[in-house]
């Protein structure tokens, strides 16, 4: 039987993740995290005069102030769109900085979050025996800006990858209740839960914990359950074409060519009005729910359903509804770059090309958002040029990821075999 210390020193000597890798990896985090909190701490230095500000923190600062230092109640007195689950992570920097200090407070907890990302992604990788993952993770949060720290997109994003870590090793409650946190964070996690459940090695338990999580957040609003549907739901759902989109691209191009539609800003964003925008509407949702049920189902037909189907999956559904959807914030790429860097550490996947295609997507966003939108706004050729590149980029993921799904190209059986053992 080996000793501890030849267990340690083995412990990192597996294919794609040696020690001298890892400690390589945390000292470009630190450096280029060193950078984000830097920019993000001092938004003069990454905006310049007359560019929209990246941050959403001055927002959330409101809010907290208004329900802790104000005692109003959320979403009935204060309305909020974002759902319950983002309430504690709006409070908390309120309540650690005692309302002073409120945006370095912010940032210290998206880079705690972030940290919490990385370790995931390495426990992946160690177990399914590829760095790749980590690197995703690493380089594309920094390509795509300190927009990353300071909005509250990092919350869900991580909890999909401690999700996929669970799921890896067959604890299907965890794994269920981490999609259920991203849920009730931000909405679009609960789109990847069909296929979780499909995947799931125990599926009642994987949906006990997901609506457990679901329900313990929303029990204390349950007197107010209107006004949440209302200030989430029905935000939402009434929001138009935003500009950055796949289907802003395509209004901005009709306007080019002499369509009447017009960008206004409405619902915190800005977006197109017009009888074609109110017609592509329409388009993007029933496109968007076919990629769920679509991806789904396919997940469904295949014979071998592992952990690494479920990361490959979800990062395929998440790329169409990005590309499909009516609405793409640059935040929003944090979400799909934590599920490629899951994928990144299937060293037999297929899809590992196009999880770095979303790395290299993450240059545009951070390019378009805030330094090019003001040129995008009036259809200038080179902003708009680089957010159809974009959209194309994150389209082709979704498109070709869809067609490797189907094709059973994805993950090797050998790596599949290798996590159904665990972790040794």
């Amino acid at each position: 039987m080996p000793s501890r210390a030849s267990r340690q020193r083995g412990y990192w000597q597996t294919p794609g993740m040696s020690r001298r890798s890892l400690v390589i990896a945390i000292i470009a985090f630190i450096v280029l995290r060193g950078v984000l909190v830097w920019l993000a701490v001092s938004p003069e230095r990454y905006s310049r005069p007359g560019f929209l500000p990246a941050s959403d923190v001055g927002l959330y600062e409101g809010w907290a102030s208004a329900v802790l230092r104000q005692n109003r109640a959320v979403y009935t007195d204060v309305p909020i769109e974002y759902p319950p689950g983002s309430i504690p992570f709006m409070l908390a920097p309120e309540t650690v900085s005692g309302g002073h200090h409120y945006l370095a407070a912010f940032v210290t907890m998206s880079l705690l979050l972030d940290i919490a990302g990385l370790i995931g992604t390495i426990i992946l990788a160690r177990r399914w025996r590829s760095s790749s993952g980590m690197w995703i993770w690493i380089v594309g949060v920094a390509l795509l800006g300190p927009i990353t720290y300071l909005r509250l997109d990092i919350v869900p994003a991580v909890a999909t990858i401690w999700a996929i870590e669970r799921a890896s090793v067959g604890d299907s409650t965890t794994s269920g209740g981490w999609f259920g946190v991203g849920a009730i964070v931000k909405l679009y996690p609960a789109l990847l839960i069909p296929i979780g459940i499909v995947t799931a090695r125990r599926r009642t338990a994987f949906v006990a914990a997901a609506v457990g999580v679901v329900v313990a957040v929303l029990l204390p609003l349950v007197m107010d359950l209107g006004a949440v549907v209302h200030d989430v739901l029905g935000y939402h759902s009434a929001r138009g074409i935003q500009v950055e989109s796949t289907w802003g691209g395509v209004l901005f191009v009709a306007q080019r060519l002499g369509s009447d539609v017009a960008v206004v800003f409405n619902y915190g964003a800005l977006h197109f009005a017009g009888a074609l925008a109110n017609k592509l509407k329409p388009v993007s949702e029933l496109l968007s729910a076919a990629a769920v049920v679509g991806v789904t189902t396919i997940v469904w037909f295949r014979r071998s359903r592992s952990p690494q189907l479920l990361a490959e999956a979800v990062f395929v559904l998440l790329a169409l509804e990005l590309a499909l959807g009516s609405v793409f914030s640059p935040q929003y790429m944090v979400w799909i770059l934590a599920l490629a860097a899951t994928v990144g550490c299937i060293p037999s996947s297929s899809l590992r090309g196009l999880a770095w295609v979303v790395v290299a997507a993450a240059i545009p966003t951070q390019s378009l958002f805030p330094f090019l939108y003001g040129g995008l706004l009036q259809a200038d050729t080179f902003p708009l040029s680089v957010l159809l590149t974009r959209n194309l980029a994150i389209l082709v993921v979704g498109v070709v990821g869809a067609w490797f799904l189907w094709s059973g190209r994805p993950s090797d059986p050998s790596t599949a075999e290798f996590a159904s053992r665990g972790t040794p």
